[in-house]
């Protein structure tokens, strides 16, 4: 994927969550990060984990997904 092509992907995502409502600011200010772990290379990946106000955890990462 070329980085045009990245970007595009990364807009239309946001514009996503624009377009049904999202407030992100709110969501990142109500939210605090637990754990970043920074990218790897083994995995082609960078992940954080996020304590949300109900206290749920998510984990989102950012890179490569390999499905087997």
């Amino acid at each position: 994927m070329t980085r045009q092509h990245y970007h595009q992907r990364l807009k239309a995502i946001l514009q996503w969550g624009v377009n049904i409502g999202m407030n992100f600011v709110a969501v990142r200010s109500e939210s605090s990060i637990i754990h970043a772990f920074p990218f790897n290379s083994e995995k082609k990946r960078g992940d954080v984990a996020v304590k949300r106000p109900d206290s749920e955890v998510h984990v989102h990462w950012k890179g490569q997904l390999k499905l087997c």
